[in-house]
């Protein structure tokens, strides 16, 4: 894998997403603060929060291109 999985703490990173899915379909930019940035098809881009309930249930983790921990 080119991932390597990291704390909330790292900013930036990128979380992954499951929304009504088996599957990752959703791709966040961690900001740092619990907030996050992301696109919606009908709203654009929006920054909310991990603590969120909808949105806490839903992220597996928060991750970097592994080339940058070298």
């Amino acid at each position: 894998s080119i991932w390597v999985q990291v704390g909330i703490d790292v900013v930036p990173s990128i979380a992954v997403i499951r929304i009504n899915s088996d599957c990752y379909n959703h791709v966040l930019i961690n900001v740092g603060h619990g907030r996050f940035i992301h696109t919606r098809r009908n709203t654009g881009v929006q920054i909310e929060r991990f603590d969120d309930l909808y949105w806490r249930k839903r992220y597996d983790g928060f991750y970097i291109p592994k080339e940058v921990t070298a």
